[in-house]
């Protein structure tokens, strides 16, 4: 009876041993699965906050370079509009040139004909002043 007695004391130690031993386990895996949850909560609310910064460093460069485009395209349209007054006032030099040059030479066509008439009457005066010497001569 002892043997038998002492057996089943052994297996009831045995049997609560192993129930201890699976409390124990138990207890380890909800322990473990709550500090999990824990650390996947931080993460998560680290990764948020990451998210956030990320967005909002994305909105202000996209906001600078927003501002940069804008600044060189005000900065391009004076350039042009500053282009478009000198290459205006450019033609307008042209053209008054061009009409000073039209003018000067039709002011010169003018004193060549004046010139061209004064030398054609010089020629025929010359002419006939030797004409009538020669019939001066010719009659003596």
């Amino acid at each position: 009876k002892e043997m038998s007695s002492a057996k089943e004391r052994a297996i009831i130690e045995r049997d609560e041993k192993i129930i201890t031993a699976k409390s124990k386990y138990e207890v380890a895996i909800m322990d473990a699965e709550k500090k999990a949850l824990v650390q996947k909560t931080k993460v998560d609310g680290e990764k948020a906050i990451a998210e956030n910064k990320t967005k909002k460093q994305v909105v202000e460069i996209v906001n600078l370079v927003l501002a940069e485009g804008k600044s060189n395209k005000v900065a391009m349209e004076q350039e042009v509009k500053a282009n478009i007054i000198e290459a205006d006032a450019l033609l307008e030099a042209v053209g008054a040139r061009s009409e000073a040059l039209l003018a000067e030479a039709k002011a010169e066509q003018a004193i060549s004909q004046s010139i061209l008439q004064k030398r054609n009457f010089e020629y025929n005066m010359a002419k006939s002043e030797v004409t009538e010497k020669l019939l001066w001569k010719s009659k003596i």
